[in-house]
């Protein structure tokens, strides 16, 4: 339900502050959540 969905999606906005204000800096070539690990030739056939 819609209350549900609102409570979900605030929760993840304070989790991910917090990951932010704990990790402030990382490496940009680093895999965000969304994506897979590959090897450098198995993620250019993407």
């Amino acid at each position: 339900n819609e209350d549900a969905q609102k409570i979900l999606n605030e929760a993840a906005s304070v989790a991910e502050q917090k990951i932010k204000d704990k990790f402030p800096e990382l490496p940009a070539g680093l895999p965000t959540a969304g994506e897979k690990a590959l090897p450098e030739s198995q993620s250019q056939n993407l």
